[in-house]
């Protein structure tokens, strides 16, 4: 009898844990889709996660780091605000259909509308200027050719617009962010959740409240904006990244160093 290749493990894995992330039951039909072109049926990938289960424990976020890593031809890539050459990759499948650049921009509009000027008040230390454009995300998705298997890291996400951006109009697995102001993270990935159920590309992303130079230095302080999630340890988030966002030049010099 055929078994589960370790390609397809991983493939169920991290299908599952974006589920589990969300604090969603599995949509088998769709987790049966998602699994092409392997042709695995709906009642054989509950029962192979059952076995997983069985010999790593009922948390699918608490498996072993081999399940999250993406393939070794996307590890370390760095993405910053000013991106070099076009990067060129082999097309992946994705189950839900990406948005283009204009339906994101509205979808992305329509999702932070209900933010008040109070939502994201900072405090003193925390102010910034020099916001990216939707605009200019787009064009930082395009150098990048995000595809299915890579997991897009925000280092000081705010209330997430960028984040939404990069669910909805690319084929990312994950899309985390990590900000250090917690009732704005807070808030936004509340906004976020609201709109799973239109967009659910909004399903992939995660955010945790934290100071990027704790999680460098091995801090275990992390709280998740999403009360109903439990993530991995920072450190596993870090490690798993295969794009990493920073817009560093409203960053303080440790915080780049940090990173």
């Amino acid at each position: 009898m055929a078994d589960f290749s370790d390609k397809e493990d991983r493939q169920l894995v991290q299908l599952t844990a974006v589920y589990k992330q969300a604090g969603r039951r599995i949509d088998w039909v769709s987790g049966e889709k998602a699994m092409r072109p392997s042709t695995w049926s709906a009642t054989k990938l509950q029962q192979r996660i059952k076995t997983l289960k069985r010999r790593y424990g009922n948390n699918v976020l608490s498996f072993p780091p081999c399940y999250f890593r993406p393939p070794p031809d996307r590890a370390g890539l760095h993405l910053e605000a000013k991106a070099a050459s076009p990067l060129r990759f082999l097309p992946s499948p994705h189950t839900i259909s990406i948005l283009p650049p204009q339906e994101t921009y509205n979808a992305t509009e329509g999702l932070f509308c209900l933010l008040t000027r109070r939502d994201v008040r900072a405090s003193e230390r925390q102010l910034k200027t020099g916001e990216i454009t939707m605009a200019g995300v787009s064009m930082l998705i395009e150098e990048a050719n995000i595809q299915v298997n890579d997991v897009f890291l925000d280092a000081g996400s705010g209330v997430g617009n960028v984040l939404a951006q990069i669910a909805l109009q690319t084929q990312a697995f994950r899309v985390i962010g990590i900000e250090i102001q917690r009732d704005l993270a807070a808030r936004g990935m509340e906004l976020i959740a609201s709109r799973a159920s239109r967009f659910p590309h909004l399903l992939k992303i995660s955010v945790v409240t934290a100071d990027i130079r704790n999680i460098a230095g091995g801090s275990d302080t992390v709280i998740s904006a999403d009360p109903d999630s439990k993530l991995a340890q920072p450190s596993s988030l870090i490690s798993s990244a295969t794009l990493l966002f920073c817009h560093d030049t409203v960053f303080e010099e440790d915080v780049v160093l940090a990173m």
